[in-house]
């Protein structure tokens, strides 16, 4: 049985693997490491190929995204999704590989956030490795504090509605503690007590949603 922080522990070995593996990666330009926190790279360290072109067929009557063959060391993604999600489905066949190596195939629908506590364990398990690898805790928090220099968590006040949305900050400050629409607009935005940034969902490739699920379960936004 994994726990929360053993699976952040693996994201981290596995991106410390990476870094120390950057020269190799990337010959020419070694990148800074936030762009290191990706699905190819990962595979490349663990001797996976690394397929996003690839026509899956369905499951479930959906689509499938993503699909890790282990005996033939093949992570494929499907190329009918979003950046994000093809970014996020591959660090969660990353995660299956590493957390899970008695199954010998797993098969996704698109996924490009937790997909919730209704989903089987192995599946949160992956959906938590996916959020560790793509959004490092000290690389987040170092860019939550750059964009908002104010005591964490961030909390639906007035000032800070207004500095998050000067169009809908009362309908901000109206929802309840914890309320994913905050954690979103969080995630979403762009400027804050007059300064403009790059979304956090856009700096690190991710969904919105991916973002604000992260966001909540670091602690800081409440």
């Amino acid at each position: 049985m994994w726990t929360f922080s053993q699976i952040e522990f693996e994201a981290r070995k596995l991106l410390a693997e990476i870094e120390k593996h950057a020269d190799r990666l990337w010959p020419n330009t070694p990148p800074d490491r936030l762009f290191m926190c990706d699905p190819e790279a990962a595979c490349r360290v663990l001797g996976l190929k690394y397929l996003p072109d690839s026509h899956l067929g369905t499951y479930g009557g959906t689509a499938t995204a993503g699909l890790l063959d282990r005996a033939n060391k093949a992570v494929m993604l499907s190329s009918r999704q979003s950046f994000e999600a093809q970014r996020f489905t591959g660090a969660h066949e990353v995660g299956h590989y590493l957390l899970h190596p008695g199954q010998l195939m797993f098969r996704d629908r698109t996924l490009s956030a937790h997909g919730g506590a209704g989903r089987p364990l192995d599946e949160q398990q992956a959906d938590f490795f996916a959020a560790c690898f793509l959004v490092p805790p000290k690389l987040l928090l170092q860019a939550f504090r750059l964009r908002f220099p104010v005591n964490e968590p961030l909390v639906n006040t007035s000032a800070v509605c207004f500095n998050l949305s000067t169009r809908n900050h009362q309908y901000l400050e109206s929802l309840p503690p914890g309320s994913m629409e905050f954690a979103l607009a969080v995630a979403r935005a762009e400027a804050f007590n007059g300064y403009r940034f790059k979304s956090l969902a856009a700096l690190f490739n991710v969904s919105p949603h991916a973002m604000a699920i992260r966001l909540q379960e670091m602690g800081l936004v409440h």
